[in-house]
């Protein structure tokens, strides 16, 4: 008879193995890369707001974008990106996951497959000023590792379009 699948489990000492307790240094500008300036930041959400779909404004988050959207949302929802998956292809993150002496791995959106996400729909009333938040933590160098495009996104209630930030191969 086979045995059911062993169920994973994080626990507060799992957490405390990893936990690192040090301050945030900051973008790690890696070579050929630049901070990205209010300048560049105002041209990104021009460019975004010019050429948004019509109707309601969303953005379909992976990862950290699940448990943190860093913007205010009117509505979430799970949705199902076709032609994206996840994937541990960023592997010089210096920041969040790691340090100059050992680089973190880091997933992302990329090409290929399918991915389970979150949609989030976002309030017009104060759009420019959410989407400075938002790409202010996405894009902070340039270029970006994660460049801003439109995907279409399946939900269960209809295919929707929406901003997310893939990998840049």
């Amino acid at each position: 008879m086979p045995r059911a699948p062993r169920q994973m489990r994080l626990t507060a000492d799992h957490v405390r193995r990893v936990h690192r307790d040090i301050a945030d240094p900051g973008p790690q500008l890696i070579e050929g890369f630049r901070p990205a300036t209010d300048a560049d930041y105002a041209d990104i959400v021009d460019e975004m707001l010019r050429t948004r779909p019509e109707g309601r404004f969303w953005i379909f988050g992976i990862s950290s974008l699940i448990w943190k959207p860093e913007t205010a949302f009117d509505h979430a929802e799970q949705g199902v990106a076709r032609g994206w998956h996840r994937r541990f292809c960023l592997g010089w993150d210096y920041r969040y996951r790691g340090s100059r002496e050992t680089p973190g791995l880091m997933m992302a959106l990329d090409r290929g497959g399918q991915c389970r996400g979150m949609l989030y729909r976002l309030p017009e009333d104060g759009l420019e000023a959410e989407l400075h938040k938002l790409i202010r933590r996405e894009m902070s160098m340039v270029p970006s590792a994660f460049p801003w495009r439109w995907i279409d996104v399946a939900t269960s209630s209809g295919n929707v379009r929406a901003l997310t930030f893939p990998m840049d191969r």
